[in-house]
């Protein structure tokens, strides 16, 4: 796979983690009733049995492996405790995907929603400041989740002074190699992708099976089309499309635009299938979450791309979980100032400077 490093363990166990979780989406996703499976937050975003049961297992792996490290996740057991028949679906879809782990079957069903809240800073409280700590969305992309569509399981791993060093992405409706694979007959669904910061970036083909597939090194590949691709979130809460069209009519070249849900953009972005991945929501005061990011950006990062805010600040994965000191992500492959020109483009929109009079200052100066 790569030169022996510090994470070797840890990044096993995080792909063994994620695979399970993907095998525990996918399952639910093929039996899904869509009105029983899931609840709405007060966000009104929606929850299904999916992220529940992929936050469980990926908490029984990393419990098991590393009992005291924390795991900083957006979901807790309450809404399932309230819900016998949603507590049940739970528990069936985990241990269908774990059929194969014997250990597992001696876990109770009430310790499988305790460790849903292993997995809940809402549940545990916030994580110490000389702690390594874990961020997970088990299910990132609900609502392309529930259309059948992109959706990804993310797990990273950060030390203490908040710098991921881990990333693990499972697309299970992703194809392989890249998505103009799509119509190829002996193409392939399903992604699975992960990197360790300073020793590269690896992809291979997310199988059902219990065993690891081969692992294959992530490199972005030189741009050989005169169009530019650029990918953003599906959901028009989740983008600002009118700021998109306008920052590619900047950039002075060709276009064409790729929508998809969840981290399957940085991804995307990785493999070379798109070439920019511009995400500024339309509310100026909402801010990023770790679990959304932290996974992708060392993903894009490793494989030889970029990733900064709209300002160009580079992100920040802070333990509390709100990245209050960025606004929005810029994720380019990397040739002739690319990154830099997008950025600029963003910020000479007439909206922008009321995005960039929320960002929460810093003694660091913006960097790329």
């Amino acid at each position: 796979m790569a030169a022996p490093h510090a994470f070797a363990t840890e990044l096993t166990v995080a792909l063994t983690a994620v695979h399970a979780a993907a095998r525990v989406a996918r399952h639910v996703q093929a039996t899904l009733v869509p009105v029983q499976d899931r609840v709405i937050k007060e966000d009104k975003s929606p929850v299904t049995v999916a992220d529940f049961a992929s936050q469980a297992v990926v908490a029984y792996y990393l419990k098991r492996h590393f009992a005291t490290d924390r795991i900083v996740g957006e979901e807790d057991a309450a809404a399932v405790r309230e819900r016998p028949d949603l507590a049940k679906r739970v528990v069936d879809a985990i241990r269908h995907a774990m059929v194969g782990e014997p250990a597992a079957a001696a876990v109770t069903d009430d310790e499988w929603l305790e460790l849903i809240d292993h997995a809940s800073t809402a549940a545990r409280g916030p994580v110490g400041t000389t702690e390594r700590f874990w961020t997970l969305d088990p299910i990132d992309g609900t609502k392309g989740f529930l259309r059948r569509q992109q959706y990804a399981v993310c797990l990273a791993l950060l030390d203490a002074q908040q710098t991921v060093q881990v990333g693990v992405l499972a697309c299970p409706n992703m194809p392989f190699p890249s998505l103009s694979t799509t119509s190829s007959p002996t193409a392939i669904t399903g992604s699975l992708a992960w990197a360790v910061r300073g020793h590269g970036a690896w992809h291979a083909p997310l199988t059902d099976s219990s065993d690891m597939p081969t692992a294959i090194p992530l490199t972005v590949a030189p741009r050989t089309s005169t169009t530019l691709t650029v990918i953003e979130s599906y959901e028009s809460a989740h983008a600002n499309h009118a700021l998109s069209q306008r920052v590619q009519a900047r950039l002075a070249v060709p276009t064409a635009v790729v929508r998809m849900d969840s981290q399957a953009k940085y991804l995307a972005v990785a493999r070379g299938d798109a070439h920019v991945y511009l995400r500024v929501v339309g509310d100026v005061h909402y801010r990023e979450k770790i679990w959304d990011h932290a996974a992708g950006a060392l993903i894009v990062h490793e494989a030889g791309a970029a990733a900064v805010d709209v300002t160009g600040r580079a992100l920040e994965f802070p333990r509390e979980g709100v990245m209050v000191r960025n606004v929005g992500v810029v994720a380019t492959v990397r040739e002739d100032g690319l990154l830099e020109k997008v950025v600029n483009a963003v910020q000479e929109d007439e909206v922008f400077a009321r995005y960039a009079a929320t960002v929460v200052q810093s003694g660091a100066s913006p960097k790329m």
